[in-house]
């Protein structure tokens, strides 16, 4: 696969929809593995590869989204995924579903006990 990936690219645009067939036929619409296991984790690069062909190179939309969206439940923190179907979603003006998959995002709240605000009060820096 990775000698037509490496062909795909340096042959133009004449072998992406080759390897977008084969990468179909692996996935094959087949159920998902359980999340969190080894087949899962197989089964989500395997179809980040299909997506990232779909989004960059073949130009369909559509089938990119859907891709994208496996890779998330079987990897629900794919920070591929979440991105690129960012990207997807806005220039497409999708912005309900900009508005979902950026809700979804959970942001670190980094938390400062009292002690440590009264400190900072006290000496006057914030």
């Amino acid at each position: 696969m990775r000698s037509l990936r490496s062909r795909a690219s340096t042959s133009g645009s004449q072998r992406w929809p080759e390897l977008a067939q084969i990468l179909e036929r692996i996935d094959g619409g087949r159920p998902l593995p359980q999340p969190g296991t080894p087949e899962a984790a197989l089964r989500a690069l395997e179809l980040e590869r299909y997506a990232v062909v779909m989004d960059q190179h073949i130009k369909d939309p559509a089938r990119a989204v859907k891709a994208w969206h496996r890779v998330l439940e079987l990897t629900p923190r794919n920070r591929n995924a979440l991105d690129s179907l960012a990207v997807l979603y806005r220039n497409h003006g999708k912005w309900r579903e900009l508005a979902d998959i950026l809700g979804g995002r959970q942001i670190p709240i980094v938390q400062v006990d009292d002690s440590e605000r009264t400190a900072r009060d006290r000496d006057g820096t914030r």
